[in-house]
């Protein structure tokens, strides 16, 4: 290696600022308070003011009782409908549902309940709107959400049936136009998977072609939603395991009304509730309005209209609106073989669990049907096993339980005008009328061995295409830890989100808080997997990539060596090196407010330019918290030194929690702008914290490097930083490219300086004898 490197490798960045036409002071302040991306919890109220109303029919169905019951069914006094005596399995119900609706703060709910496949209790609590009251009763309107997936299903089903649809063929064949981010295809995806939730779509509707992503406009109808998912990725190949989806449910709705040439919300009517006897139900929030009868949503303080968040494109996956005695109607259908609505063998195959759900944390006992859970519960305190269904729905303002049992045509449905779902109370109906409990999650700690096969580097990726490693090794006290390697890059991230502890719940799934609070869930490829083949979370996966080191340090001009054990066998597994660039961390930087609609008026703007492809850029901002700073990155494409507001705009993050964001890599080389925005700057002194990483060029230089990586071998290869003269230490990086070509893992490195010629003088360390 030559001693003293070109200055043609030397780093290939100049960082410049603008500030009111001048750099920004350096002085250190304070770090301003860390605003989490996560909705406030919510908060117990005040006493709620219950209003009961019964419905109640006696376990032996006694007709003539439950007439004159109903028949007094207009006062609100519990004493002229129901003597409550010791042992009422439904004074146990009302009570769990009070003590439940006290914990979350739920101004109203609704319930319902079937025995023997006949509706016997019906009851209501609460107001409709916790500030404008209104008494509930029990055919108020509520929201469904996503227990509407299962009647997506079934009108699939119902499609299927007619020969329609093939469950089992290419998606792509009723929608040809569907494209997914390579290397993904989107005929890898069929109406089985997406029903089952097991295609590995991410769950949510993000417009990735938007700068920034965000939610489609609400007008988007469900055909003119599929072009917009060019750009989406798939969180594993299909049949991987379980992730909750609801986007899966609308592709699937859409190729139902390309296939059938009708209205998704017309077909679920006319072929499906009104069938069922459910008159009721409707997907149009107009109707539900235009009735009157209906119940406000809240969350987080706030009031939801019936409104919001109601796109065509969503409503397959939580869109409907109903009662209580309507999702009995439903239940009862499907417990009794589709009672000529849908042919038995749909049902079953709706209701039959075809992939384990391991990832939900109240069960691991549970699979998963076509938008049906499907468990078994046991008898009292027996060894016997009944199979119980059921799927809740949360979501805005609103929450649904629905459980039926079709060995005994047991249902109870309630819904509340909170997200927090009523799910104790529904188990408490389960328990006190059928006697039935889940079974005991084993909670066994896992041994030495079970834990140190979990270790590992897990390449990561979310819902919107940011991809990061997280890396789990075992602490000498046998705990699991996890820390985001690329992550520690930036110094202010690196202090303030260290390494978590991963704490067992029970399986191979752990709680850890490395940013806000995580579930993990390690899964298996196959049965005797030497390791876990994926890190699972609803919204983040992560697929192991072998053993890699957390990060390497060696000095400029000088060699280290790397070892590492990938975990794929293929020409695909590459491992390259790039970089070196600085990192940018300053605090204290002042915030101004700036012309809210012109994110070009931003009055504080950071610079860089990059002589080689950037294959990695990382920035994150602390603002104070009463302040939205926004962040856009430009890239000055056509080179003529200006930077253009929104044609030359590479990416964006904003709105409350707009802290940061991965480039979308690889980037041209060229110059590029970092604005940050204040779009509501509240304070004059306010304050914000920055931290930039790229990384650029190629000073970095990998020797001995096996021409293919072999899985499970330890390869040992040299890592060379041909940089000798810097004034601060600069970033690089070691990435390994997975064999299938869908993941990057990444080392970081730091290459720290080396500005003097080595002595000329030898020294030696002095010896010390002892006594």
């Amino acid at each position: 290696m030559p001693s003293r490197p070109s200055l043609a490798r030397m780093p290939a960045l100049a960082i410049c600022f603008a500030l009111a036409a001048t750099c920004p002071s350096a002085a250190a302040v304070g770090v301003g308070s860390i605003r989490a991306n996560t909705p406030g919890a919510l908060q117990s109220g005040p006493e709620i003011p219950f209003e009961p109303l019964r419905i109640l029919a006696d376990r032996d169905r006694d007709s003539e009782r439950v007439a004159a019951r109903l028949s007094s069914s207009a006062t609100n006094e519990v004493s002229e409908l129901h003597s409550v005596q010791q042992g009422d399995p439904y004074a146990a119900i009302d009570a769990c549902v009070r003590a439940e609706m006290r914990q979350y703060g739920t101004p109203g709910a609704s319930l319902a309940i079937a025995v023997g496949g006949r509706q016997v209790y019906t009851q209501t609590y609460g107001v409709k709107h916790s500030t404008l009251g209104g008494t509930i009763n029990p055919d108020t309107y509520f929201r469904v959400n996503s227990t509407t997936k299962m009647m997506t299903a079934a009108a699939v089903m119902h499609a299927a049936e007619r020969g329609y649809l093939d469950l089992n063929a290419p998606i792509t064949e009723y929608l040809p136009e569907l494209e997914l981010r390579a290397p993904w295809a989107a005929s890898e995806l069929t109406l089985h998977g997406l029903l089952s939730s097991s295609d590995g779509l991410p769950g949510n509707y993000v417009d990735l072609d938007r700068t920034p992503p965000s939610r489609p406009p609400d007008d988007t109808s469900l055909l003119d939603w599929i072009p917009t998912l060019g750009n989406m990725h798939l969180f594993a190949p299909p049949g991987s395991f379980f992730n909750y989806s609801s986007a899966s449910f609308s592709l699937a709705a859409a190729a139902l009304e390309r296939a059938t040439g009708g209205s998704y919300p017309e077909l679920v009517t006319e072929n499906l509730w009104r069938p069922a006897g459910m008159t009721r139900m409707t997907m149009d929030p107009e109707v539900v309005i235009a009735d009157g009868d209906y119940a406000t949503g809240h969350h987080a303080g706030r009031h939801w209209d019936l409104h919001e968040y109601q796109g065509a494109f969503d409503a397959p996956a939580g869109g409907s609106y109903g009662t209580p005695s309507e999702l009995l109607k439903w239940a009862g259908m499907l417990a009794e073989e589709g009672r000529g609505v849908l042919a038995p063998d749909s049902v079953e195959a709706m209701t039959t669990a075809h992939i384990p759900v391991a990832n939900v944390p109240i069960t691991n006992y549970a699979g998963y049907g076509y938008g049906i859970f499907v468990e078994d519960f046991r008898r009292g305190g027996s060894s016997e096993r009944v199979r119980v269904l059921y799927h809740p729905g949360n979501g805005r303002g609103f929450s649904t339980e629905l459980f039926w049992v079709p060995e005994t045509g047991f249902s109870v449905a309630i819904l509340a005008n909170t997200v927090a779902g009523l799910n104790q109370s529904a188990l408490c109906a389960l328990r006190e009328i059928e006697g039935l409990t889940r079974l005991p999650v084993d909670r066994s700690p896992l041994t030495m061995p079970e834990l140190a096969r979990l270790t590992g580097t897990y390449a990561m990726v979310d819902t919107w295409g940011n991809d990061w490693t997280a890396r789990v090794w075992q602490h000498w006290d046998g705990s699991l830890r996890i820390v985001y390697s690329d992550w520690s890059i930036l110094p202010t991230v690196d202090e303030l989100v260290p390494e978590a502890v991963m704490s067992h719940r029970y399986g191979q799934r752990f709680r850890y808080d490395a940013y806000g609070s995580d579930d993990a869930l390690f899964v298996d490829a196959e049965p005797g997997d030497p390791h876990p083949r994926w890190m699972e979370h609803l919204s983040v996966v992560g697929q192991r990539a072998g053993e890699l080191p957390a990060k390497v340090e060696l000095e400029g001009g000088s060699c280290t060596e790397v070892a590492l054990v990938p975990d794929q066998t293929g020409p695909g597994s590459r491992l390259q090196a790039h970089g070196v660039l600085p990192v940018y961390s300053e605090k204290g930087l002042p915030a101004r407010q700036d012309e809210a609609s012109r994110p070009d008026s931003s009055s504080f703007k950071i610079g860089f330019e990059a002589e080689a492809e950037v294959v990695y850029l990382f920035t994150y901002h602390w603002s104070q918290a009463d302040d939205d700073v926004d962040m856009y990155l430009l890239h000055d494409a056509n080179g003529d030194g200006r930077f253009d507001y929104p044609d030359e705009l590479v990416e964006a993050k904003t709105g409350p929690g707009a802290q940061g964001f991965f480039g979308r890599t690889p980037m041209p080389a060229g110059a590029y702008q970092l604005w940050m925005h204040g779009r509501q700057v509240r304070g004059e002194d306010s304050t914000f914290d920055l931290d930039l990483a790229v990384a650029a060029g190629d000073a970095l230089e990998l020797r001995n490097v096996p021409e293919m990586l072999q899985a499970d071998v330890r390869h040992e290869v040299e890592l060379c930083a041909d940089l000798l003269y810097s004034e601060e230490p600069q970033l690089g990086l070691l990435t390994l490219e997975l064999a299938d070509g869908k993941r990057v893992a990444r080392v970081p490195v730091r290459v720290l300086p080396n500005a003097s010629r080595p002595p000329t003088t030898l020294y030696l360390p002095s010896l010390n004898p002892g006594r």
